[in-house]
Order: structure tokens, then sequence, then C-alpha cells
């Protein structure tokens, strides 16, 4: 099999990451209360729910942000009372959030729910507590409001075969948002008869780390090779002027691969 080299140099100089989401599962979370998992349907749709729910339930939960400041709450409930409520603690026993739950006129009659909660960046444990007696879907979700911070790059590369002739194709270099746990596309570009490819794009450099996958195409859309490599998000910060270049080595084939990485490409 042969191997083809990628010299990368990754020049800071932006397609939008989605905007983080967390879901909450809380029959992962450690809970303790008079509440009780049961079946429903809810609009059609087999659901988990907590029935039974008095004042003073409580579910820990840990939650990891990678962007701190306010996140929309979206959740199912129910209830056939006025006035009830749950509330959000980070720590535990400091309020950073309550939610109202609006009479549904009826324990099968769940209905989307919304709020606002202030998450700091990082692992934290999350507490959500009752306040009042409703029925509770089992996931709820929080989506950041704070905008990706985003940096532009610019990927100059020129790939060849181990026996010196150039690499023809296609390459589509993604970034992995934990979010939404997919690939997102920052850019795409075809090799010119020499091999040479220049790709400009947007990285989300909010996270510790920064993923990025690249798929080297044939002429029908066929990936050939494929290789992804973690950078810490300081790294792609020390890149201005285009001043580091990266050494990459892959078997044809192999998707996806390990990556050799060369002193070159460390922070």
């Amino acid at each position: 099999m042969r191997n083809f080299f990628l010299l990368a140099a990754l020049l800071l100089g932006a397609l939008p990451l989605s905007a983080q989401t967390l879901t909450v599962t809380l029959s992962t979370c450690t809970f303790a209360g008079n509440a009780q998992q049961l079946p429903a349907t809810i609009s059609g749709a087999t659901h988990t729910i907590w029935a039974y729910m008095l004042p003073g339930d409580t579910w820990t939960c840990s939650v990891t942000a990678s962007v701190a400041g306010d996140y929309a709450i979206a959740m199912l409930a129910s209830t056939v009372f006025d006035r009830q409520a749950l509330h959000f603690e980070l720590p535990k026993g400091t309020t950073v959030a309550s939610q109202p739950i609006m009479n549904t006129f009826g324990w099968g009659e769940y209905k989307a729910q919304s709020g606002t909660v202030t998450m700091p960046a990082g692992q934290s444990t999350l507490l959500l507590v009752a306040d009042g007696i409703v029925n509770l879907d089992n996931i709820l979700t929080l989506t950041s409001l704070t905008p990706p911070q985003l940096q532009a790059v610019t990927i100059n590369a020129n790939l060849t075969w181990d026996d010196k002739t150039p690499v023809q194709g296609a390459i589509n270099a993604m970034q992995w948002d934990d979010a939404t746990r997919a690939w997102i596309s920052i850019a795409k570009g075809t090799l010119d008869a020499a091999g040479n490819i220049s790709l400009s794009g947007d990285l989300n450099v909010v996270p510790s780390s920064i993923t990025l996958y690249f798929g080297l195409n044939d002429a029908a859309g066929a990936t050939v090779s494929s290789f992804q490599q973690t950078f810490p998000s300081l790294f792609a910060k020390m890149l201005t002027g285009g001043k580091e270049t990266c050494s990459f080595v892959l078997v044809k084939g192999s998707n996806p691969i390990s990556l050799a990485k060369f002193p070159s490409c460390q922070p």
C-alpha cells in the first residue's frame, strides 16, 4: 500500500457551528424524592415521564458546557394546578433559574415549557428541584444563547504519494461539534494537477481541544483515505502568520487512520 504525505500549514485567518445543546436525561442523574418513572404517549410517541412528583424532589446531574452564558431551557411537562414550578441550582443551594410550569389542564396534556438558565463553561453539577406537582418528561435540553467563538483558518497543503506523484481528488475538512455529535464541514476543495490545495473556513476555538477531520475523495466522491487530528485550542491561536507546518503520513485506503504528528505541530 502506498503512503501519501500531507504538509499542512494552518494559518489563522468562519460557516458558523451550531450553538451547543446539552441533553439532560433525568434517569441518568442521581434522584432523591417521591417521583416515579412511567411510560407515557406524547404526540403519538412513547416517552418516559416522571409522575407523582412532590415539592423537594431533586435530580442531581453532571453536565459539561463548552461555552459559559445563558442557555435556553426546553422541556415537556403537564399539571392540573396553577403556579407550579421547578428550579435549577448550581452549586447546590444556589438558585440560578426558576422554571414556571403552566397549567395544561390534564395530566396527559404535555406542553412545551421554556426558560433560561446561566451555566459556567466546563463540567458542573446541576440540580433540578421540584417546587410543585407536575409530570415531567425524562429528557430536557439546554441550548446555548452565546454564539460560538469562531476563528478563521486557511489550510494550505501539498499531497503526494510516496512515489512522488501528486495526489488527485477532493479534500473535505471538517470539525467535530460536541453539541450535535457530528462532523461539520468547514471547507472543501479540489487538488490541482500538482497536488496543491488551499482551504479556508472557520474553527470553533472555545473548546479545550479542536478535532479536525480530513477526507480525500476520488472523482466519484468516494473516500479514498482519511484522517483526523486533535489539537489543543491554544495551538490554533498560535498559528498567526502561518509559521507552523504540520506533516502527516497516511496509508491509502485506511479510514480512519492514526496520524503521525511531528514536533513542528507541538504548541
